[in-house]
């Protein structure tokens, strides 16, 4: 409790936040890499440069710093354009819907903590299915809007899939 950081996603979420209003396009795709930490007292400024603009794509990248000490970098496309063919091609797998499922809870417990605004509920692995799978159900307990940002915080949470998948404590 007393180490308290930026926690990736959000430097993520807002950086794609910043990168969708700068630009005035929706996220294709978006990766970070993190340089430093920020903590809970500081200023994080989000620069947004957008180098390339296509007629359908903008490749975009985004600098985090404090001060003049680098946090994140944040490289992005952005963009949208009609598909002819448009199809999904993951399937959401049988799980048990969230109800079933327990509800997965923090060693550091903290009321004021990202952690308590989502709830996260492991699906249990069923017996024929390979060690090391773990799918997890995650939902924000206010019922935020789901937008490229909040699933950036949400994609942050999937190291923790891997206490699930172990059946230890672990994450990353």
């Amino acid at each position: 409790p007393d180490r308290k950081f930026l926690f990736g996603g959000v430097g993520l979420a807002s950086s794609v936040s910043a990168m969708e209003r700068s630009t005035g396009r929706p996220l294709i795709w978006a990766t970070a890499q993190y340089l430093s930490y920020a903590n809970p007292d500081s200023f994080v400024d989000i620069d947004v440069r957008a180098p390339i603009q296509g007629n359908h794509v903008t490749q975009a990248r985004v600098v985090g710093h404090v001060g003049e000490r680098e946090i994140f970098t944040v490289n992005a496309a952005l963009g949208r354009r009609d598909e002819i063919h448009p199809r999904q091609f993951a399937e959401m797998p049988a799980v048990p819907p969230p109800r079933d499922c327990d509800p997965m809870e923090f060693p550091f417990k903290d009321d004021e903590d990202l952690h308590a605004r989502f709830e996260m509920r492991p699906t249990p692995r069923a017996l024929e299915e390979d060690e090391g799978r773990a799918r997890m159900w995650i939902r924000h307990r206010d019922g935020a809007e789901i937008t490229s940002g909040l699933l950036a915080v949400i994609a942050d949470y999937v190291p923790s899939a891997i206490r699930v998948a172990l059946a230890k404590p672990a994450g990353a």
